[in-house]
Order: structure tokens, then C-alpha cells, then sequence
């Protein structure tokens, strides 16, 4: 854990499950998290649309962690950061990609991501019954996935004062494939843009490693809304690739389900 870690708070102090809006099958939002509060990040059966694996937040014992972030966002030349994104053809506000950027930058230092950690995450999960699974615990073992990376990074932005929502819900990397994979990321809806944050999967450039911020398609939140899987189509803003998030309840995906 971070350097001045207070000890864990007592199961009586945790605060109720965190509000979120139901889409389809066990994708939600949620528009704020709660230090402590109880935060769902999947389903245990397929077979049902119930979200009932939860983390609980305790954002307070990651102090270091949100602090360095702050630090190194404020840090930043902002108008020298503008003209950068203006020659590259970007067209973001650069406070908001300033602090996406200290975000990722932080997080690579702090705590890389480890895809070889998912069995250790799963029975974390797993043995939840005899103890209760926080996310400072998580991070602390590097055990984290996108529901952990995106948990922070929306506590993180509700910190710098950023409008922002937590969404669990799907992806497809190719609108090949046949199936999409369950993924939690952040939607940022600002000054007439939708951009979707994929904090737990960076962009990686010739320059390093960078965050990775998509505009979908202004229709992405009535999209998710009609009940039904449904896809919108994003384009990184500086790769320039496209992937299609969205939700879907695991059943397989066609064309019809893209927008």
C-alpha cells in the first residue's frame, strides 16, 4: 500500500453500495464514487444480469498514489501542452488531457499493469467471503484489471473536478469478432464530445507510453440505453484506431449491433 496507509476501516463503516443507472444484461454507470462505499464491478453467473462482486473503494488508503497524480498534472506547461495537441491534429482541452496524461504517467510508475495477475485478482474474488476485497489491497499486490484501474481513475478525476462516469460494460477490439469482452472505463462528455478514457490500456507511441482517449460518436449514451447490445464506434485520438464500446449481456455480436 502507499507510504502513510491508515488502517483498514471496520465493515460497520463502510457505506452502502454506490448508486448506478442499469443498462443491459450487467453493464451500468455511475456518475460518482464514494470513499469506502461498496463498488460492483461484475456478475458471478453468466447466466444472470445481477451485479454481486464488489470492491470496496477505500480511496483513503491510496493517498500517495492520488496525490502524486494531482501534483504531476499541475505540473504541467498547459499552453505549451495546447500547441503540441493542435500540431498533432488533436482537438481536446488540454487541462483535460493534462491530467489523463498525469493519470497514466503515475499509474505506469506506481503500479504497472500486470497481465499475468489475473488468477492472484480472481482469488482475491474468490475468497471474498472470508474477507472483503479493497482496492487498496489490490493495487498494493498488483493485482488490479480495468473495474480497479477505472475505479481510481474516476475517483481520481471526481478529485480534479472533472465530469466523468464509471461504466462496466463491453468491448470489441474488431468488429470481426464474434464475441466482446466484459470492460470497465470512463466516459467523459465535454463541450459537445463524448470521449471515452481506457486507462488500463494506454496508448503506446514512439514517445512513450500515452493515455488512451477515444471520441465515440455522439450518440453513445442513447445507445447504451436502448436495451439491447449495442456498440458505438470510438477513434483514438492519437492512434487513430477505432474500437467499439458498448453493452452487450455475452451473447455473440454482428454488424447489426455496431453503430
Amino acid at each position: 500500500m502507499d507510504g502513510d496507509n491508515k488502517e483498514d476501516v471496520p465493515s460497520s463503516e463502510i457505506k452502502k453500495t454506490v448508486v448506478t443507472e442499469k443498462l443491459f444484461g450487467q453493464c451500468f454507470e455511475a456518475q460518482k464514487l464514494e470513499d469506502n462505499s461498496l463498488i460492483p464491478i461484475g456478475g458471478g453467473s453468466i447466466f444472470s444480469d445481477e451485479t454481486n462482486i464488489d470492491v470496496v473503494g477505500d480511496f483513503e488508503n491510496i493517498p500517495d498514489t492520488l496525490q502524486a497524480m494531482h501534483d504531476t498534472a499541475g505540473k504541467y506547461n498547459l499552453p505549451e501542452l495546447k500547441n503540441w495537441l493542435e500540431s498533432q491534429g488533436i482537438t481536446i482541452d488540454e487541462n483535460l488531457f493534462a491530467t489523463l496524461f498525469a493519470f497514466q504517467k503515475v499509474l505506469e510508475k506506481r503500479h504497472p499493469i500486470n497481465q499475468e495477475s489475473q488468477p492472484a485478482r480472481e482469488r482475491a474474488y474468490t475468497q471474498a467471503k472470508q474477507k472483503e476485497v479493497r482496492l487498496s489491497e489490490l493495487f498494493a499486490n498488483n493485482t488490479v484489471a480495468c473495474a480497479e484501474i477505472a475505479a481510481l481513475a474516476q475517483y481520481y478525476l471526481q478529485q480534479q473536478g472533472i465530469t466523468s462516469k464509471f461504466f462496466s460494460g463491453d468491448i470489441l477490439w474488431d468488429k470481426q469478432h464474434e464475441f466482446s469482452e466484459k470492460h470497465s472505463f470512463i466516459v467523459i462528455p465535454q463541450e459537445g464530445q463524448t470521449y471515452i478514457f481506457d486507462p488500463a490500456n494506454p496508448t503506446t507511441t514512439t514517445q512513450g507510453v500515452f493515455p488512451s482517449v477515444y471520441v465515440a460518436k455522439p450518440s453513445f449514451d442513447e445507445e447504451v440505453r436502448k436495451g439491447q447490445k449495442r456498440f458505438v464506434t470510438a477513434t483514438n485520438i492519437l492512434s487513430k484506431k477505432q474500437a467499439f464500446y458498448g453493452v452487450n449481456n455475452g451473447t455473440n455480436v454482428s454488424e447489426a449491433n455496431i453503430v
